[in-house]
């Protein structure tokens, strides 16, 4: 394998350097938007579901092809939160993890908050009750546990990938394997 190509894994790993700064609760939508909105468990289930499929890739190498996501598409969630014309950005948090779309990027259909896993309901330690999921981005992307979206005119800095690597907006990265099979 060269250094460019991602281990490829059967399972999504569990990390157990990770666990969520507080209990899950709710997710909170706010910022600039005409309703404000919190979201239990319940809440969630209850609204319309999309079923997405893809290959979960991260920043530290390694894929699991084919994971079987379902959830809320945060499109429907925009729907019922309506943005203020002058928001721009949705910034999606755990705690003090952060990551940043554009509205453009939020609205796409690949963007859920997940509550299911290969047809299972999301387990806690793969951010269960409910993640954020951008298939078409790398796993620090991927929010375990998203507590709060909240709607912005300016991008908030993501401290994902700092979290991740102890670097500021870092790039690809090797760390020794800290996941448990």
């Amino acid at each position: 394998m060269s250094d460019t190509e991602d281990q490829i894994l059967d399972h999504l790993p569990v990390f157990s350097d990770v666990t969520p700064e507080s209990q899950w609760k709710r997710l909170q939508v706010q910022g600039l938007v005409e309703r404000p909105l919190e979201f239990d468990q319940e809440s969630l289930l209850a609204l319309a579901q999309q079923g997405i499929a893809g290959d979960f890739h991260c920043v530290e190498g390694w894929v699991v092809p084919d994971q079987q996501w379902a959830g809320v598409p945060v499109s429907t969630l925009l729907g019922l939160v309506r943005p203020l014309p002058e928001a721009e950005y949705l910034r999606f948090s755990s705690g003090s993890y952060n990551v940043s779309l554009s509205m453009q990027e939020a609205e796409s259909s690949s963007v859920i908050i997940a509550l299911r896993l290969n047809g299972e309901a999301l387990p806690h330690e793969h951010g269960g009750p409910c993640r954020l999921i951008a298939v078409e981005k790398e796993c620090n992307f991927s929010v375990k546990w998203v507590d709060l979206i909240e709607l912005t005119t300016t991008l908030v800095e993501d401290t994902g990938m700092t979290l991740v690597s102890g670097v500021p907006n870092a790039p690809r990265y090797q760390p020794a394997q800290r996941f448990q099979s």
